[in-house]
């Protein structure tokens, strides 16, 4: 049974960071997608919550030369996936 901080990380971990994944990867299959209006909502939660660390991380991590890639939001993903390790195996 894990404590409630672990709880949380794992949702913000395995339900919101891998749905901002997933929604990233829409429009690179789907240009000019926008969401339905029952999702929006939904949408527009996941990029709150998951945008002011990632633009912070933007301003420090820097972009590979001709890479379209972000590699900001990938050390935010390793900086959670720790976090949530350690959370969870010292039992906080």
């Amino acid at each position: 049974m894990g404590t409630p901080l672990c709880f949380v990380t794992g949702i913000y971990f395995y339900y919101i960071l891998l749905a901002r994944v997933i929604l990233s990867f829409i429009p690179m299959f789907k240009p000019g997608w926008i969401p339905p209006a029952g999702i929006r909502p939904i949408v527009d939660f996941v990029h709150t919550v998951t945008d002011p660390p990632v633009n912070a991380l933007r301003r420090v991590v820097p972009q590979p030369y001709g890479m379209p890639i972000d590699l900001s939001f990938i050390v935010w993903f390793i900086i959670v996936w720790l976090v949530h390790g350690f959370v969870c195996g010292m039992g906080i």
